[in-house]
């Protein structure tokens, strides 16, 4: 008996490593061989990544091939804002292989001499779409870091919260029993979320919504259905606090002597904080 030692036979699991980031993407091209080429055609576009400080934020232009059909089939409609000058193609984007390159700048450079990096990536998926001030319906699930889904709603009559109309889901649930429950937690916690034993779910404490945002009316919408409230003091919506449950004993009722310690025991289930 032989045995196959083909790797298409075996089942392979890869280490991935995937970044997720806002920023623009320009221009759309289809890169087809040449006479006595053999590379399949794809599609090549440029991302410009954001980071920090939305008010002076830190660029990054990457070279982007889009390795998802999917997504080729996404933007293709929208190839001619993609190809102007100035395009206003906002994305929030998933990439995958980020690398990068070094080169040095030649003679007719002013840096000429010195070394530069080019970066280059895939584009595996789009999570938001935004042509100029029209935020496109890309109808998918999508998960945020905590691995939870981004379109969880906190109520059943509850807006979707997807990543083109907040950032960070409003709403995350954790299982006690996953593996990384306490280092979720934490990290919830470091992201601004509280836990509501009344919800009995973990809750971002404080949003603020800006009244030049071209989704405000959605966003306020969504928040008071959500169960926040405004708070004019600070301009911020916060999820009200639940009441803590009574953590003293009552008064022990004359001759029943013994009793209370059983009725002060707080539900297991909302005991996550």
């Amino acid at each position: 008996m032989s045995h196959s030692n083909n790797i298409a036979d075996q089942k392979i699991r890869w280490f991935n490593a995937h970044t997720e980031a806002c920023g623009y993407l320009n221009g759309l091209k289809e890169v087809k061989p040449s006479p006595g080429q053999t590379f399949k055609p794809f599609w090549t576009t440029t991302f410009c990544k954001l980071e920090g400080n939305p008010e002076n934020p830190r660029k990054t232009y990457i070279s982007i091939s889009i390795a998802n059909p999917k997504v080729v089939e996404i933007l293709k409609p929208h190839a001619n804002q993609l190809n102007m000058e100035g395009s206003r193609v906002f994305v929030t984007a998933r990439i995958s292989d980020l690398e990068v390159e070094p080169f040095i700048y030649g003679n007719n450079s002013s840096r000429a001499g010195q070394l530069g990096v080019n970066w280059q990536a895939k584009l595996i998926s789009l999570i938001a779409l935004k042509v100029g001030d029209i935020t496109i319906d890309l109808k998918k699930e999508t998960t945020t870091d905590f691995g939870v889904n981004a379109n969880q709603s906190a109520t059943n009559h509850q807006p979707q919260n997807s990543p083109s109309l907040f950032d960070l889901p409003l709403m995350v649930t954790l299982d006690k029993n996953e593996a990384n429950f306490e280092v979720t937690k934490q990290r919830l916690k470091d992201s601004g979320y509280r836990w509501n034993g009344e919800k009995i779910a973990w809750y971002l404490a404080t949003i603020k919504v800006e009244n030049s945002d071209p989704a405000i009316n959605e966003k306020r919408q969504a928040l008071n259905d959500a169960g926040y409230t405004f708070s004019s003091n600070d301009n911020v919506w916060r999820m009200p606090t639940a009441p803590k449950q009574q953590s003293n004993p009552p008064s022990q009722p004359v001759g029943l002597p013994g009793r209370h310690h059983q009725d002060s025991q707080q539900p297991s289930n909302q005991r996550q904080q």
